[in-house]
């Protein structure tokens, strides 16, 4: 008997009472007491039981998990086991084995169980039933209720009802899938019984435990989010002893476990190892190249030093040469040896001149105003002389030379602006074949003047250009052709800059160079008459005739100098060279010529940023569709066949460069009145937005922190309506907006010639200046250093 929790257990032979805590062994509180054949002790507590033997002992039995409530209502003897009915199942545990096994019996609520021994019979009373049963339920061999039918939708939503048991043959869903089975036994008498039980398994053969019993009228199996891997699902018919169904089921790996994806991974580090392995070289190479360009420079620095002490030594036995050689040479009057002596004082000439330029390298770096000799002299004449010496020297070259005004006066150092001149045509004529053209071109723009030496040579590569004016740089492609040291534009940069100038390039591999050359314009002791004529002169616009043609050329001449500065150019390739220099207003050029043609030239024209405005008339014999098209495609803006009407080409010519005139003169207006002239007036609300929007980015340009939060800021726009605001008005986000104004205040700065780019790149905002160059490269297609105004292309009127 028991009382509360504990079971009293009282013997009579030896008045022994023995209690047990049910509670305590077994978690649940004791409901119903029964015994059977062999004088156990049965003590039944929700969800199993616990059995007692006459050696006080005990067993403890718990019934499988059926997510169904086990409470238990009635046990009773069957057999030599117990049967034990619940809320929810009837359970027969062997009273050999003690082995819980469910009973194929409708699920409902049984208070009473009882065995008719007799009929071979159970009886079990429910409310207002009672429920009688063979006692043998669970040795029937037949097994009616073996499961005949299995479905699935392998994941798509719908049965497949082609194959009764197609899911005993394997399944296969997705990762992250789902997928329904329904189960049957085909039997659909009255007094059947269904209910089923299943268990996910890695083994067909792993069937103790695990078990989930559906309810009775249940038979759909759900499995979804289940993790990658193969499965077993097991599935029988309650109370059945035959072996359980079991219906394969693989779960494939999700996409970022998939073949594909793990050789992408692969590839991916294949790609990080190979790269950082390429970087590590790089970095390793660029640091042995710095440290030979630091080696070469500390010998050069050895030998620059070892050159300036021995010639300090040179310069006076040089000097008593230089003396009686020069009276020699004036004395004499044999014209063999006045020749030869003539020869010594050039040679010793040169030899001083070298003299003097490596005492001048050491102190270049100090860039002290004390090694400038400032004197002020006509540019045009100086260049002049200077070019008709190379002219001289070299008559197997075309040299042709253009300046737009007769006189411009510089102030600067005379012997170092001839060895800039000197420099740069030794060059042009050092790296270009017989028979090319050398260009030299001196003009004046406002406070500057710009002198262009061009040739079409061998030019220089893309990635060299930035070097060329280092100490001690040879491009590679050069260097294999001609001797040099690597000092000569290295030394004309420091010249120049010692002199508050400046030298750019723009060159193509295999087609040319052009060097420019900018210095400031003094107006000590210029007259104002002679500013008037040079502006009168250079009020003539300039026109380029190239023509392989002579007499045709020289017609054209002839009917154009009345109004127009003519030069003419035999073939496409010279006509660049001088176009560099000339930079004329407009170009004729005949398509059909030696060495380049019409088109070919016009091509690189329009590659050459300073040079790509240039309107240009096609005269050519040609006047197939096929050549009209093409210059069409090019963007030459007048086609004309020959022979041809004096009277049409001029005014061809006259109407091309007053259109160019006109657009140019609307473009300075309208520079003008957006940068001096007093802004309109804004009306409505978004034009004062923006209006101040404006005036907050023009205030903080040179601000490199300046940004769209800190101009949501400062005008008290809330970021949405800023952004809406300035991208339905300027159709740039906020961002791009900012830069594009930096962007285009530093291209009015270039203009000026009064700031380095670096400066610039500060003064509008910019962080460094390499940023600076790839944001102006992408927005105007040039770099800054090879940008010129429209501004400078505008004749004085």
């Amino acid at each position: 008997m028991f009382r509360d929790n504990t079971l009293t257990k009282f013997s009579p032979t030896s008045n022994k009472v023995i209690k047990y805590d049910i509670f305590d062994l077994t978690g649940g509180y004791p409901t119903n007491i029964s015994s059977d054949n062999q004088g156990r002790i049965w003590c039944a507590f929700k969800g199993g039981v616990i059995i007692f033997s006459e050696n006080d002992k005990y067993d403890i039995v718990k019934f499988p998990h059926t997510n169904s409530d086990e409470t238990v209502l009635a046990l009773g003897k069957v057999g030599n086991g117990m049967w034990i009915s619940t809320q929810s199942n009837v359970w027969n545990i062997n009273g050999l084995t003690l082995e819980a096994n469910l009973l194929p019996i409708p699920q409902k609520s049984y208070t009473a169980v009882y065995e008719d021994t007799l009929n071979n019979k159970v009886y079990l009373g429910g409310t207002d039933e009672i429920l009688e049963v063979a006692n043998n339920i669970t040795d029937n061999s037949t097994d009616y209720k073996t499961i005949r039918m299995v479905l699935n939708d392998r994941g798509e939503g719908h049965l497949n009802l082609s194959d009764i048991k197609g899911g005993t043959n394997g399944m296969t869903i997705p990762y992250g899938g789902n997928i329904t089975l329904v189960i049957s036994s085909l039997d659909y008498s009255p007094e059947s019984v269904h209910r089923y039980m299943y268990k996910l398994a890695e083994s067909p053969t792993d069937t103790i435990g695990g078990w989930i019993v559906m309810p009775e009228g249940t038979n759909i199996i759900t499995f979804s989010d289940l993790k990658m891997g193969e499965y077993n699902v097991l599935v029988k018919a309650v109370g059945s002893p035959m072996d359980p169904i079991a219906v394969p089921l693989k779960v494939k790996s999700p996409w970022a476990l998939s073949w594909w994806a793990i050789m992408a991974y692969i590839s991916i580090a294949i790609v990080v190892i190979y790269w950082i392995v390429w970087y590590m070289r790089k970095k390793n190479s660029r640091t042995l190249q710095e440290q030979e360009r630091q080696s070469a420079l500390e010998n050069v620095e050895r030998k620059l030093s070892f050159l300036s002490t021995i010639s300090h030594d040179l310069k006076t036995p040089l000097s008593m040469i230089l003396g009686p050689v020069s009276l020699m040479k004036e004395k004499t009057k044999d014209p063999e040896n006045k020749k030869n002596l003539e020869v010594v004082y050039d040679n010793a000439v040169r030899l001083n001149n070298m003299i003097h330029r490596t005492l001048e390298l050491q102190h270049l770096e100090d860039t002290d105003e004390n090694l400038l000799i400032l004197s002020i002299f006509d540019a045009v004449e100086f260049c002049k002389g200077v070019f008709e010496i190379f002219k001289e020297n070299n008559p197997q070259k075309n040299f042709i030379f253009h300046s737009s005004v007769p006189q411009i006066l510089i102030e600067a150092d005379a012997v170092k602006f001839e060895s800039v001149i000197t420099n740069l045509l030794s060059n042009a004529c050092k790296y270009s074949d017989d028979g090319a053209t050398i260009s030299f071109g001196i003009s004046p723009h406002e406070d500057h003047v710009e002198i262009v030496v061009s040739d079409d040579g061998v030019g220089i590569s893309d990635i060299d250009q930035p070097l060329v004016f280092q100490r001690m740089f040879r491009a590679p492609s050069t260097s294999k052709l001609k001797e040099g040291t690597g000092l000569g534009l290295y030394l004309i940069k420091k010249y120049l800059e010692l002199m508050n100038g400046n030298i750019s390039l723009f060159s193509k591999e295999g087609q040319g160079t052009s060097f420019v050359v900018t210095l400031p314009i003094t107006k000590k002791l210029l007259p104002k008459d002679q500013q008037v004529v040079s502006l009168e002169d250079n009020c003539k616009p300039k026109i380029l005739i190239v023509e392989d043609n002579s007499q045709i050329a020289g017609f054209i001449t002839d009917v154009l100098k009345d109004k127009y500065k003519c030069i003419t150019s035999e073939n496409g390739r010279s006509g660049i060279a001088i176009a560099s220099s000339f930079i004329p207003d407009l170009i004729i050029a005949d398509e059909m010529m030696p060495i380049m043609s019409g088109l070919d030239m016009v091509k690189l024209l329009k590659q050459n940023p300073r040079l790509a405005f240039i309107p240009i008339i096609m005269l050519t014999a040609k006047s197939d569709n096929k050549t009209e098209n093409e210059s069409i495609k090019l963007g030459i803006d007048i086609f004309m066949t020959k022979p041809f009407e004096p009277s049409a080409l001029l005014g061809r010519i006259n109407q091309l460069l007053k259109s160019r005139t006109d657009i140019k003169e609307k473009v300075r207006i309208q520079a003008i009145t957006e940068a001096e002239s007093k802004p309109i007036e804004a009306e409505s609300t978004n034009e004062k937005m923006l209006a101040k929007i404006a005036k907050i980015i023009e205030d903080n340009i040179s601000d490199p922190d300046l940004n769209v939060n800190l101009l949501c800021e400062k005008s008290d726009v809330a970021p949405k309506q800023l952004y809406r605001l300035i991208k339905k008005y300027m159709g740039l986000a906020p961002l791009d907006y900012i830069r594009r104004v930096r962007l285009q205040k530093a291209a009015m700065l270039l203009s000026q010639h009064r700031f380095t780019v670096s400066e610039i790149s500060y003064m509008v905002g910019f962080k460094t200046p390499s940023y600076f160059s790839k944001c102006f490269q992408n927005q105007f297609g040039v770099k800054p250093s090879q940008y010129q105004s429209d501004d400078e292309t505008i004749d004085k009127k």
